[in-house]
């Protein structure tokens, strides 16, 4: 299967190393926005083409499948145009930063006949599969969940610790991610009570660097997520108190009350286990766990947050006597 890659920053890099090691992927096209990435970004992983135009690729027959890694903002564009050019998306998440453009990309892959992919990645860590095991099994009760999600932000930087030339999205992207990981856990795709507060937006960055919200599933359990990027260490944590025992997952590692270990230890960087599913699926036709439609109802509980969001700025000005 050959790929053409739109974007060059840490995660291309990361979805490049998986493929290497899966094998079976030709690198055809690497799209950046500057020709000088696009350019080194090749050299360095041994794709045929590059350039800066999207278009460009799309036109070229041999690709069979986008992965699009560029920064938020563009993936519902990109992945449009990448439907209309006949191809198959494999899309970061998030798939679009309102629930609109979603839905809109996952109506238009329907009418095509073509797949769009999103890497909600966190599915594929060991660590939560082994959770939503349980709880598939009935060995695990849940009654409530609570996360808190911590990245390095605080000067807009990347991955790779480099300056970053766009904004990230706390509430879209990493809340979803977050969002996500609880409905799919649980087992379910209808929520009630979601309200979400997300603080003014950082006079150095222009992004929203904090964000709390609430929802509880149609079956009671309840779920809370803090997230900010008002940190200098990366703290992926989400607990699952249970009726039967609370499992935590930290940074990788899956844990008992104890602190013991329930899992072997799986980074958080490597895409293989995803993408090895996704490959898989793209290749023999049989649907994934990332399809776009299966990842719709946690981008309905963001817009929820969102319109919540808003309401309660809305009424804390009104408290202090300031308009809104």
């Amino acid at each position: 299967m050959n790929i053409g890659l739109v974007g060059t920053g840490a995660i291309a890099a990361q979805h490049v190393a998986a493929f290497q090691e899966l094998g079976g992927v030709g690198f055809r096209w690497v799209v950046s926005r500057r020709e000088d990435a696009a350019r080194d970004f090749s050299r360095q992983w041994g794709f045929e083409q590059s350039g800066t135009e999207l278009e460009v690729a799309l036109r070229d027959p041999s690709v069979d499948l986008v992965v699009i890694t560029s920064p938020s903002e563009l993936h519902a564009e990109q992945t449009i145009l990448s439907l209309h050019a006949g191809k198959n998306v494999l899309v970061e998440i998030p798939a679009a930063l309102n629930l609109l453009d979603a839905e809109r990309v996952a109506e238009l892959a329907g009418k095509l006949g073509l797949r769009v992919d999103v890497c909600h990645t966190m599915r594929s860590f060991p660590g939560i599969r082994e959770v939503r095991r349980r709880v598939q099994m009935g060995k695990l009760h849940i009654r409530q969940i609570a996360g808190h999600f911590a990245i390095p932000r605080r000067r807009n930087q990347g991955m790779n610790g480099k300056a970053r030339s766009w904004r990230d999205n706390l509430l879209w992207h990493h809340g979803c991610h977050m969002v996500d990981v609880a409905m799919w856990v649980l087992g379910t795709s209808k929520v009630g009570g979601v309200s979400a507060i997300l603080d003014e937006p950082s006079r150095e960055t222009g992004m929203i660097m904090d964000v709390a919200l609430q929802f509880r599933s149609e079956d009671g359990p309840l779920v809370n997520h803090t997230l900010t990027y008002n940190a200098e260490h990366l703290c992926w944590e989400v607990r699952f108190i249970g009726q039967e025992e609370t499992l935590t997952y930290r940074n990788g590692s899956l844990l008992d009350e104890n602190g013991g270990s329930v899992v072997p230890f799986a980074s958080w960087v490597d895409l293989r286990p995803q993408n090895k599913a996704i490959l898989e699926s793209f290749t023999s036709g049989v649907s994934s766990e990332y399809e776009i439609d299966t990842v719709l109802p946690a981008m309905r509980v963001l817009h929820e947050a969102e319109i919540s969001a808003t309401t309660n700025a809305r009424d804390i000005s009104s408290r202090e006597g300031v308009k809104p």
